[in-house]
């Protein structure tokens, strides 16, 4: 959101329509999706018919906004379910829509995805899981669907999306690029006091620091990273890594450090906020994302390219291979703790690979990922 704000807010009168605007800080003009009352329903995409209501609720919310504020254009954040309401209230005032997908489309679509959202072990709340995940998915299909064939402009982000559509038989001419980006100045490698900034977590100014910024959960392959961290740290006595996010394996983490003593190399850091998430990515050798099933570009890693980190990805999201080639980072299998160990250790033991791939991974980020380009290309959507 903050990214968006940025490059538009010059040139545009941005409005943010959400159903919490309490998540968000800055000078942003915020409308709640839905006020809650007693006995209301509240809307949640994510929920099986509370998605329905989504789509509803937001369709009207949007066309009240549009009389009182005049759109000249719409900006959803996702193909699925805002997308849908987005493109209903566009077709319907004849605004224009430009619907930029960051993810949800591609996961509504994979399997691997739903097969982490029914991963549990009592057979009877699977099977519940499984009828709940069947109703939404349908849902979604539909509302991918149409959002594709009604809305104005699809603004891709990464590879994938745009094989998607072309299956939908969308006219090329309807598909655009938009890259996903970063603040490149605020996102800075850290010149001066890094060792000072070590010393105050207590992190020696020798070791070499390996960071994983991501949501604890499956899909983000932290059941593959434990080991393979456990395997580094045999191999080389100086790797400490520093792991920042909560989610659903936090307590596997947690349990898999006390299980085998590694209070002294792996720290859990919590949820962080992005000035946090900047600072421990400064004090960083480098980042390793061993995500299994993902969708455009991890944004995690081009918070770490920007801040010139040597960066180790896995190829899921295939968009990866692009983003990580001619020696901008190091591209490994999904489900391979023996890849992240190897890769670890090469960079650990090689100053000047870790130097070349974070410095290339910082020019492309400031040519290809920085603000400007982001402007560039959303001008480009809303223009054409």
């Amino acid at each position: 959101m903050s990214e968006v704000w940025r490059a538009l807010h010059e040139e545009y009168e941005v409005h943010f329509l959400t159903i919490r605007p309490n998540d968000y800080s800055g000078p942003y003009v915020i409308h709640r999706l839905q006020k809650l009352r007693r006995h209301v329903v509240p809307c949640n995409p994510g929920l099986f018919p509370l998605n329905l209501c989504y789509v509803l609720w937001g369709a009207v919310r949007l066309l009240q906004l549009n009389k009182k504020y005049q759109f000249d254009a719409i900006l959803a954040q996702n193909g699925v379910f805002t997308g849908f309401y987005s493109s209903i209230a566009g077709k319907l005032t004849g605004r224009k829509v430009v619907i930029m997908d960051y993810g949800a489309t591609t996961n509504y679509l994979s399997s691997v995805y739903w097969n982490f959202q029914v991963a549990v072990r009592s057979k009877s709340r699977q099977v519940l899981l499984s009828l709940h995940s069947l109703l939404l998915r349908g849902t979604a299909l539909i509302a991918i669907r149409t959002t594709a064939k009604i809305s104005t402009k699809l603004a891709v982000l990464g590879y994938e999306l745009p094989e998607i559509y072309r299956r939908m038989n969308v006219p090329e001419s309807k598909i655009g690029v938009v890259q996903y980006s970063v603040d490149e100045n605020f996102y800075l490698p850290l010149k001066k006091g890094r060792e000072a900034r070590r010393l105050d977590l207590n992190i020696s100014a020798d070791s070499m620091v390996v960071n994983a910024t991501c949501r604890l959960s499956q899909e983000k392959g932290i059941e593959y990273l434990m080991p393979a961290l456990k395997q580094a740290f045999q191999k080389n006595d100086k790797i400490i890594c520093l792991i920042v996010g909560m989610g659903k394996m936090y307590e596997y983490a947690s349990r898999f450090i006390e299980e085998n003593d590694l209070k002294q190399k792996i720290r859990l850091m919590g949820d962080a906020p992005p000035h946090k998430v900047r600072d421990l990515l400064q004090i960083s050798d480098i980042f390793i994302y061993a995500g299994v099933t993902g969708s455009n570009v991890s944004l995690a890693v081009l918070e770490a390219m920007s801040t010139g980190c040597a960066v180790i990805a896995t190829n899921s999201p295939r968009s990866h291979e692009n983003l990580l080639a001619d020696k901008k980072g190091i591209v490994i299998p999904v489900k391979d703790s023996s890849a992240i160990t190897k890769s670890l250790i090469l960079l650990a033991e090689n100053s000047e690979l870790r130097k070349q791939l974070g410095e290339n991974a910082r020019k492309w980020v400031i040519k290809n990922h920085s603000l400007q380009a982001l402007r560039e290309s959303i001008r480009s959507l809303l223009m054409s």
